[in-house]
């Protein structure tokens, strides 16, 4: 819909009453947001060191390091690392 004219004046008068009254719009967010809280699945940070091995030791130290320090990607990854480490029987 096409607004109308009003007269010569060239003054807009508008079809939706909302935009009359200067509700058309809101106004823009100029902040950020706080960031979003997602859940994380407890399955991401398991993984049991295999006892007596150095290199599952080493590596579950490594994934308690970056908890401490808030690096949740990295426990993840060790925990990843530590699930897939192959333990080889020493005949």
């Amino acid at each position: 819909m096409k607004p109308e004219r009003s007269g010569h004046s060239g003054i807009r008068r508008s079809w939706f009453p909302d935009e009359q009254k200067g509700l058309a719009m809101t106004e823009p967010r100029t902040y950020p947001s706080p960031p979003v809280e997602l859940p994380i699945d407890p399955w991401l940070l398991e993984g049991t060191p295999a006892p007596g091995c150095k290199v599952c030791t080493a590596l579950a130290h490594e994934r308690e390091e970056a908890l401490v320090h808030g690096d949740r990607s990295k426990a993840y990854e060790v925990s990843r690392e530590i699930r897939n480490h192959r333990h080889v029987s020493s005949r």
